[in-house]
């Protein structure tokens, strides 16, 4: 048996540090995210290559700047020419996976990379450098469970919630019928039937939330008290760059009053 180390890289979408309470966060409590910090590197300077998911995502998994690498928009992704981590993995012999959300490998002839486009099939690379592939978006449809009723109708009603003009809801399913339920249970899954025990494995754990639309079920939803969600700093923008007072002027957020904004906060970090 390989004796070299499994690697698992869990990551959430759209999550902050105000959203965990080894962050300070006192409204809100994750233990199990607390005891995985204890036992590990807690970052206290860190930042985000690009503010949008793809580009994000790809310069994270080839290690370049996603302006180098000409990913600069979600619906991009990375050229088959780059070389990535799990690429890299599983020529040394792991057995890769993802399991969640990619918005990073092309998997279809919808995305785009930057560059020439010469065959289509070969720029496929999702499951040529995944040996694993149980895929989830925003919702809770979740390969293996897309047929699951109950399933199907959170992901109905997230999908409603997404289009609604807040975006935000208590969804009325259970919460293991919900996306990030399912994605631990095919992780779980994954590690006790699915992968080779010959092998070490890189599996790559993506949770698609909590990125909006931003809706949790109970008891989960009820869990924090909108009232004593803080409300984020305000901000005249004196003296701030033109672009900063446009996307002010665009963010419908500002605009709303401050029950709401703990409402939608809450329901975020929930």
């Amino acid at each position: 048996m390989d004796s070299r180390p499994n690697l698992l890289l869990i990551q959430t979408d759209q999550q902050t540090e105000e959203t965990l309470s080894l962050y300070g966060n006192s409204v809100l409590k994750t233990p199990m995210l607390e005891s995985l910090a204890e036992r590990g590197v807690v970052f206290e300077f860190a930042f985000c290559n690009y503010p949008a998911c793809s580009p994000s995502r790809s310069s994270m998994f080839t290690g370049r700047y996603a302006s180098t690498i000409g990913v600069q928009a979600n619906h991009m992704m990375i050229n088959p020419a780059e070389v990535t981590l799990p690429e890299v993995l599983k020529k040394h012999g792991y057995q890769t996976a993802i399991i969640g959300k990619n918005h990073a490998f092309m998997e279809n002839t919808k995305t785009y990379y930057p560059g020439e486009i010469v065959d289509r099939e070969k720029a496929s690379v999702l499951r040529q450098v995944f040996d694993y592939v149980r895929l989830a978006d925003h919702g809770h449809l979740v390969d293996g469970y897309r047929d699951d009723p109950e399933s199907k109708a959170a992901h109905e009603w997230s999908h409603t919630c997404w289009v609604s003009p807040m975006g935000h809801g208590t969804n009325p399913a259970r919460p293991e019928k919900c996306g990030t339920y399912l994605l631990g249970d095919t992780m779980i899954d994954y590690l006790e039937n699915q992968r080779d025990p010959e092998k070490p494995f890189f599996t790559w754990l993506s949770f698609p939330d909590p990125h909006t639309p931003y809706q949790a079920p109970e008891p989960y939803a009820s869990m924090i008290n909108p009232a004593e969600v803080p409300l984020p700093p305000k901000d005249n923008l004196e003296g701030k760059p033109e672009r900063q007072k446009v996307a002010y002027l665009m963010d419908a957020m500002d605009t709303a009053d401050d029950e709401l904004i703990r409402k939608v906060r809450g329901i975020h970090t929930a």
